[in-house]
């Protein structure tokens, strides 16, 4: 049985008189009652809070009332065979006394006197029951004590439950529920149904001792059979109690699962606590002592100070596994490193879709899945991991398969002039692809891969559609999606030219449209590392101007085309414009750049385009000056 903490969650403890207050000052209303205000969302989301604990309360109180009376019945079949240990048994007094008779007959056809007292004292020795015979039967009645106990604490839990919801169900239901609810954290109830389980399982411990004496008592070797049999269920049971300890995704559990993980951390925090008192008290030695005494050590002051620092997160980790428990240890894990779950649960989704044919449920996954590339980011970025690497970056199927087919079927019902969709529906769709599959694409472009084969390319038709969108946030969404897709294609593109391969095909045609160019400049482009990053900058600088301005421009939009312009301004790309661009895309530019400077839209910009601006006019005013000196000679 897990432990389970109840009320960890401060929407659940939400404070009555608050709620009144709040309640009263919109305009009053019948406090606590379940149509006014706050009070209506309260009661329903905490109504189904209570039936959900309460169903786990007596499916679990169920459980123990099944297992107890079963094994009930079979420690008091066996007691009933070990009690009978504890007094004289008549068949063995029988014999006894037939034994006496016995040695009398033979002692006085011999002429052997026996003395009366003799006779009366073995025949009056009290009773005594051996060590085996209490052993058991006192493991055997603790047992059934226990067993009797957890079905008392089984029929109360179901008692407190019922009683529970009728008390909530009161005249005034938010109060009451607010303030039984704190009852039952104050109180501990969650801790009760865990000593009932952890009881129960202490019986069964009981009763194998009692049975392995009990057999050992009249045979041995049946006796350390049992023991081996009892000792190898023994370490599975320990094993399974320790599983959830060492791997937090264990589904295996016991009752002492949770007791063991607050004594583990409980000893680790009292032992590092010494280590870290010890350690004081050296450090506190008077500075001559010190001196005299550890002068070989000095240089290592700063690896102390590391060391000490280490001691500390080490403490402060095993304190705060030790009061959050093991269930809210795994839930912060399980928060703090959510890919390998998030990645399962979106191939089995993904999965799903191969046989739904639904475009709402692909849509809502769809805007789903930025803010899953920003928690793996994020995630990534704490842990450590080098380069960010996210999932949907493999070539794994089904997931990306799927994604990629999906997705590209979803973004051609939103084109202007094809889609059957409301206008508005329209648009709200085609953002939430376009700002998909710019999240996706990101994730290659910062890891440093190419465009896999199942990526949703645009066609040149789809491209042309996407420019002309009239939408001005789907706009701006579709040129910086656009421009990622053009980085991709032209690091593909360029890789596939140096190796020989004839670069004329679907690739280069969608690259020319986004680029606005003819596929001859962009063959030329391509062979120029600044030229290609240069024209692309200017196909995403062909935006509406009037939309940037910050007043008018889209939030959602704005900051992807901030982080598209600064993929593009790579730390490399300064450095590969060289004076032989072509004078007409130097030309694309500069228009840009004074429009951009004319209208003053946004200083970030302008700030972000002029070291360009300056290296291009640097390149060009050599290039004159070279030109002038070889005209003059």
């Amino acid at each position: 049985m897990a432990n389970t903490n109840i009320g960890d969650d401060n929407s659940q403890s939400l404070n009555a008189s608050q709620l009144e207050d709040k309640t009263g000052a919109q305009g009053g209303g019948v406090h606590g009652g379940s149509s006014d205000g706050p009070w209506s969302v309260y009661l329903t989301e905490t109504e189904r809070q209570d039936k959900e604990m309460v169903e786990r309360w007596k499916g679990e109180a169920d459980s123990t009332l099944i297992f107890a009376g079963l094994f009930s019945a079979v420690v008091t079949v066996s007691i009933i065979e070990s009690y009978k240990w504890l007094s004289p048994d008549s068949g063995d007094e029988t014999v006894k006394l037939l034994a006496q008779i016995s040695r009398q007959l033979v002692n006085i056809s011999n002429g052997i006197p026996i003395p009366l007292e003799s006779i009366e004292a073995e025949i009056n020795q009290p009773f005594e029951p051996n060590t085996a015979a209490i052993l058991v039967n006192v493991t055997w009645l603790l047992s059934i004590a226990g067993c009797i106990s957890c079905s008392v604490g089984a029929a109360l839990i179901q008692q407190w439950a019922r009683r529970y919801l009728v008390l909530v169900q009161g005249p005034e239901r938010a109060h009451l529920r607010t303030f039984m609810f704190n009852g039952l954290r104050k109180f501990q109830v969650e801790r009760f149904i865990q000593f009932v389980a952890i009881s129960l399982h202490s019986s069964i411990l009981l009763y194998a001792i009692g049975m392995f004496k009990f057999f050992y008592s009249f045979n041995t070797r049946i006796g350390f059979t049992s023991l081996a049999i009892c000792l190898l269920l023994g370490f599975i049971y320990g094993t399974l109690t320790v599983f959830p300890l060492i791997f937090f995704d264990a589904p295996y559990s016991t009752p002492w699962s949770a007791v063991w993980w607050r004594s583990a951390h409980a000893t680790f925090f009292c032992f590092f606590s010494t280590i870290r008192y010890i350690g004081d008290l050296f450090h506190d030695f008077p500075s001559s002592l010190w001196n005299r005494s550890y002068r070989h050590v000095r240089g290592s002051r700063r690896r102390a100070a590391q060391w000490r620092e280490t001691l500390e997160k080490r403490i402060n980790k095993h304190k705060q596994w030790f009061y959050d428990g093991l269930q809210r240890s795994v839930e912060h894990y399980a928060t703090e490193a959510p890919q390998p779950v998030d990645v399962k649960a979106l191939e089995e989704t993904f999965t799903t879709l191969v046989e739904n044919d639904s475009d709402k449920e692909v849509e809502n996954i769809a805007a789903w899945i930025p803010e899953f590339f920003d928690t793996c980011a994020l995630t990534c970025t704490r842990s450590g991991a080098e380069g960010g690497v996210v999932p949907l970056t493999s070539d794994q199927p089904p997931i990306n398969l799927t994604l990629g087919y999906r997705l590209h079927q979803l973004l051609k019902t939103c084109i202007a002039g094809t889609s059957i969709l409301a206008e508005e529906e329209r648009r709200r769709r085609l953002r939430v692809c376009l700002k998909c599959l710019w999240c996706w694409l990101k994730a290659y472009d910062q890891n440093s891969m190419p465009l896999p084969f199942y990526f949703p390319l645009p066609d040149p038709d789809m491209t042309r559609h996407l420019q002309a969108e009239q939408d001005p946030t789907a706009n701006m969404m579709g040129r910086c999606f656009g421009a990622l897709v053009g980085k991709g294609l032209a690091v593909d593109l360029n890789l596939r030219r140096h190796t020989g391969v004839d670069v004329r095909d679907a690739k280069m045609a969608s690259l020319s449209t986004i680029l606005g160019s003819t596929s001859t400049e962009v063959e030329t482009f391509i062979s120029q590392p600044g030229a290609i990053g240069l024209a692309n900058i200017v196909s995403l600088m062909s935006v509406d101007m009037d939309a940037l301005i910050t007043e008018k421009a889209p939030s959602e939009a704005l900051d992807l085309f901030q982080r598209t312009l600064d993929s593009l301004l790579s730390k490399n790309f300064l450095a590969s414009l060289d004076e032989g661009l072509p004078p007409n895309l130097v030309a694309r530019f500069e228009e840009t750049y004074s429009n951009a400077r004319r209208l003053q839209i946004l200083d970030w910009l302008t700030n972000r385009l002029r070291p360009i601006m300056d290296k291009l006019a640097a390149g060009s005013n050599a290039r004159q000056s070279r030109d002038n000196r070889l005209g003059g000679v």
